[in-house]
């Protein structure tokens, strides 16, 4: 029932995003930001969370009262979609379900921004080995780092890790890891520290993470100030200095010394938006600080 909604949705409409609170409401946001609500098509919540759970078998995706959350990415025909669903014990009493369409990486710079200076400073960034990609959800992070990627190292071993397989593998140089949750009886489960350590002893020249939001981040610094690969990444946060804080917390590692590695690095970052025109900013960090290089 619930992929017959969002094969509907999706197939028939241009919807964006489709955010269905079980029982209660289903919202279509469309492409422009603006949205339409109404009736749940479920009568009560355990038929939504039997239907949440239905599809999670459907896409070989474990589902429970003891991981009562998932998320990975699906096709309809030419449609990527990005789901997540959560139930109880981790929601009150209500199945969520949101669908997300992806970006298009058929796009070119045009799609991100119209201003030639940005253009040509989103161009510049081949050469930068780490650039973070900020940025609230549905902003194009993703979709910016991966048409950036695929211009810029489609000849060099790029080990791809991610916790649920969004970025496409667009060269035979490059190879996609996924971190796994673990089985019912507690065994099988790897880690994002995992997935570095192994893939250090394949010869990496640059790594891109779908996203930086745990305790990865630490394992993060380690490999970008000892090892020489370059490091690519997304992470939801709305400046420069904020991703700087994020990382602090998420990595147990201070503040300080983030702000001195990434100075000392070169690092860059590039702030995106939902609206039109997605880059908004493009910053390089600085030992004594923040510098900006292109900003709205």
């Amino acid at each position: 029932m619930l992929l017959d909604l969002i094969k509907q949705v999706f197939l028939t409409n241009s919807c964006q995003e489709l955010l269905i609170n079980g029982s209660v409401i289903v919202t279509k946001i469309r492409p422009d930001g603006t949205s339409e609500s109404e009736a749940s098509p479920f009568s009560h919540e355990e038929e939504a969370i039997a239907a949440i759970r239905e599809f999670c078998w459907s896409q070989s995706i474990r589902l429970d009262p003891l991981l009562p959350s998932a998320g990975s990415v699906m096709t309809l025909g030419s449609l990527s979609l990005r789901w997540h669903v959560i139930i109880p014990p981790m929601s009150f009493g209500v199945g969520l379900i949101s669908v997300r369409r992806q970006g298009n990486l058929t796009w070119d710079l045009s799609a991100f921004t119209q201003d030639e200076v940005c253009r040509m400073q989103l161009e510049a960034l081949k050469g930068a080995s780490i650039v973070l990609f900020g940025g609230e959800t549905g902003s194009g992070k993703t979709t910016l780092l991966s048409h950036l990627a695929k211009r810029f190292f489609g000849e060099q071993r790029v080990f791809i890790i991610e916790t649920v397989p969004e970025l496409e593998r667009v060269s035979s140089h490059w190879i996609q890891l996924v971190t796994q949750e673990s089985l019912v009886d507690g065994t099988g489960q790897v880690t994002c520290s995992d997935l570095l350590f192994q893939s250090l002893r394949m010869r990496p020249d640059r790594y891109i993470f779908g996203e930086i939001r745990g305790p990865e981040a630490k394992d993060l610094f380690h490999l970008m100030s000892s090892a020489s690969a370059g490091v690519w990444s997304t992470i939801h946060t709305n400046s420069p200095e904020v991703a700087l804080q994020r990382l602090s917390l998420l990595s147990g590692i201070s503040l300080s010394e983030w702000q001195s590695f990434l100075g000392r690095s070169g690092a860059c970052y590039v702030q995106l938006s939902r609206r039109d025109p997605r880059v908004t900013g493009i910053y390089q960090y600085n030992p004594d600080g923040v510098h900006k290089i292109y900003e709205l």
